[in-house]
């Protein structure tokens, strides 16, 4: 009998052993998955500015969408490159050196311009005409000078700069 008592034991632990592993193995898939649900923290992703080609040709519409993926707005100024929210820079100089192009010539006062969260604004800029004429052929990209919030803060630190990868305009 002491003999079927102490194999009944050592299963009896051995089965414990089990379920309890098996209960913090399903505890630990559980956070898990609770945690893919969860929104990303806001530190740990970025606006973004794409465009939807890496060429174009002169006369072509370059399409740049800009993507506030955060929990809060996020707040520009227009009258940039033709009078939007996008900065157009151009690469030049043997160094290589970006330099923004604008060209809004509207009169408008510059004015605030706030993108909701988790929101994509599409863009639309002509590569080619509008003052003071088409782009020339180079290597170009795309930038949003934002700050997070429902007000723009132009205080050191506050104003983010978020840029296309280059793009080509032959």
């Amino acid at each position: 009998m002491n003999q079927h008592v102490k194999h009944l034991f050592v299963a009896s632990a051995i089965v414990g052993l089990l379920v309890a592993g098996a209960q913090s193995l399903l505890s630990g898939f559980l956070k898990l998955a609770n945690a893919a649900e969860a929104p990303i923290a806001s530190d740990e992703i970025d606006v973004s500015v794409t465009t939807d080609k890496f060429h174009y040709q002169i006369g072509e519409t370059i399409v740049v969408r800009v993507t506030n993926p955060l929990n809060t707005a996020i707040t520009t100024q227009d009258q940039r490159f033709q009078c939007s929210i996008i900065e157009l820079e151009h690469r030049s100089g043997s160094a290589g050196e970006w330099t923004e192009i604008r060209n809004c010539f509207s009169g408008a006062p510059v004015s605030e311009v706030t993108l909701d969260p988790r929101t994509s604004t599409t863009i639309r800029l002509e590569s080619g005409g509008n003052m003071p004429g088409p782009l020339e052929p180079g290597i170009y990209r795309a930038a949003l000078h934002y700050s997070r919030g429902e007000r723009l803060s132009l205080a050191s630190g506050n104003l983010l700069v978020a840029r296309s990868e280059q793009f080509q305009i032959e």
